[in-house]
């Protein structure tokens, strides 16, 4: 009862949040009106829009930080008894692999091997190995006892998996990645989950990394809990993700998985939702899985992700209008899956401002804060932001096997604010709907120009390094150009750190993280 009464409190601060920004948008528009026949219309249209794209980055951040929280709280977590279990129905593990390195597929199938449940069968989905790798993973399934499918053409992680399932008679199909290791009895978890609680058509378990040994692990593992978190606080309105792999479906809904598509899992999540199936989270490690070695590799992956969530919800729009989904869904689906939408309102703010500045444009906001709203507006932004970090960085500090500290927190804040910029092209490319797989052209980890992206970036932030300049001598008296109060250059300087440093953070990090035996692009499919 007492994280019930938590979690309503939680989204109470929300709510009060949320009214004060919304708050803020109405009487800056009513502001705007009543001084519109002070501005050109064009200038009354800049304002309106550096107004809504204002709006977006609070109503993002507020929503993520209350999940957050209520993802700390587990006001809703699954109930289930292993000691309860008198049925054991059949599981058949799903493992997809792809020019893996045989000693990652074998320390994972060696894991399976000693699993506990007394019921399962385990499948390796050879999607279209290259022949020097094939007839290794089918040497090593024979010793080891599991069944082993080659697929003669490429259909990737969606199409291996569909053609596997359609082997097996199996009640329950549980998914891993070819680098995850379980953990002891998470079968038994998985099904003693799924058999006590009727209502859910698929069980998602978090994961842990089995090394941490530099600040790209570091960055990755404190996203992954901040999603996990998320996942928690996704239990409140039964909209949890299915993210790929360690995860166990009741086998009518986990066939067929959307082929053709960058997100196939995320994609799988959106058609069962509209259906009215939801799974359940799992608040346990199911698994250790590698973290990834190389810049390269990690900017690749995000790629995929980005791309493909934001073009699955593009490709489902009117799947949510006739769909059994909820109104709380259908907003927590679109945000989840548009996050960089964020970063892309704040360089959009960004851009209108050095507009309004140039063209000498006076601004009108709440209660006449107008330009000192520039100030504000920001603070109140950064204050709710700051709760959110907190929130991701006791999640982490609590569940993580790696000691953390302030100072890992800090850089993985930097990590991510240079990262951030480089994810804007993603974000258009799934707006445009780019996340369709093309057979003989697509690259599952498609090739990142790094230097040529991280290169204009940073030309970019010299711009608005001149700009904040320009505008704090205007500030000071020196340049006399805005005729009004000035403040720009706080969104400026904001803009310029997150550009400017592009190009030699990526520099470092691509000299820095060397591709290790399992990681040469060849090996790369998880």
């Amino acid at each position: 009862m007492a994280k019930k009464i938590w979690s309503v409190l939680n989204h109470i601060m929300g709510a009060l949040f949320l009214l004060l920004f919304l708050g803020y948008f109405g009487t800056s528009v009513a502001a705007l009106i009543m001084n519109s026949d002070q501005l050109e219309w064009w200038g009354l249209l800049l304002n309106i829009l550096v107004l809504i794209f204002e709006m977006v980055g609070p109503f993002y951040v507020i929503y993520f930080m209350v999940q957050l929280i209520d993802g700390i709280i587990q006001a809703d977590k699954v109930e289930y008894q292993l000691e309860k279990m008198k049925d054991y129905p059949k599981v058949a593990v799903m493992i997809p692999v792809r020019n893996a390195h045989p000693k990652i597929l074998k320390d994972t199938l060696e894991g399976f091997v000693k699993q506990t449940y007394p019921n399962y069968e385990i499948w390796v989905g050879d999607d279209n190995s290259d022949e020097k790798y094939a007839s290794v993973y089918k040497k090593l399934a024979k010793e080891l006892n599991v069944n082993y499918f080659y697929g003669d053409e490429r259909s990737f992680k969606a199409g291996i998996l569909n053609k596997v399932i359609d082997q097996v008679d199996a009640k329950y199909i549980a998914i891993f990645d070819v680098d995850q290791i379980p953990k002891p009895k998470i079968l038994d978890k998985f099904v003693a989950i799924l058999e006590q609680n009727p209502q859910y058509a698929f069980v998602q378990a978090k994961f842990d990394f089995r090394e941490v040994k530099n600040l790209l692990h570091t960055w990755e593992m404190i996203s992954y809990y901040q999603l996990a978190c998320a996942q928690s606080g996704k239990m409140r309105i039964n909209n949890v993700l299915f993210h790929g792999c360690n995860a166990c479906f009741r086998k009518e809904y986990s066939y067929p998985l959307p082929e053709g598509k960058l997100s196939e899992d995320y994609d799988h999540t959106i058609n069962l939702l509209k259906e009215g199936h939801y799974g359940c989270w799992l608040e346990e490690i199911g698994v250790t899985t590698l973290a990834t070695d190389t810049f390269d590799h990690k900017i690749s992956q995000m790629y995929r992700w980005t791309t493909g969530q934001i073009g699955a919800v593009i490709d489902h729009w009117r799947d949510f209008l006739k769909s059994k989904l909820k109104l709380n869904q259908k907003i927590d689906l679109f945000i989840s899956s548009t996050l960089t939408l964020v970063l892309s309102s704040l360089y959009l703010v960004g851009v209108i401002y050095a507009i309004i500045y140039g063209l000498k444009v006076p601004i009108f906001r709440a209660l006449y804060l107008n330009d000192v709203a520039m100030l504000i507006v920001p603070l109140l932004i950064f204050g709710v932001y700051c709760i959110m970090i907190t929130a991701t960085s006791i999640y982490s500090i609590k569940n993580s096997t790696y000691k953390l500290n302030f100072l890992q927190i800090l850089l993985y804040l930097l990590f991510s604010s240079f990262v951030a910029p480089i994810l804007f092209i993603p974000t258009v490319r799934g707006l445009l709907r780019k996340n369709k797989i093309t057979p003989g052209k697509t690259q599952w980890n498609k090739k990142v120009r790094l230097y040529l992206v991280s290169t204009i970036l940073s030309l970019f932030g010299l711009v608005y390094c001149a700009l904040s300049v320009v505008s704090i001598l205007d500030t000071l008296g020196v340049v006399n150009w805005y005729p009004e109060e000035n403040y720009f250059y706080s969104m400026f300087i904001l803009v310029a750190f997150m550009l400017t440093f592009s190009l030699p953070f990526t520099f470092f990090a691509k000299r820095r993280y060397k591709k290790t035996e399992y990681s040469q692009d060849e090996n790369v499919y998880i």
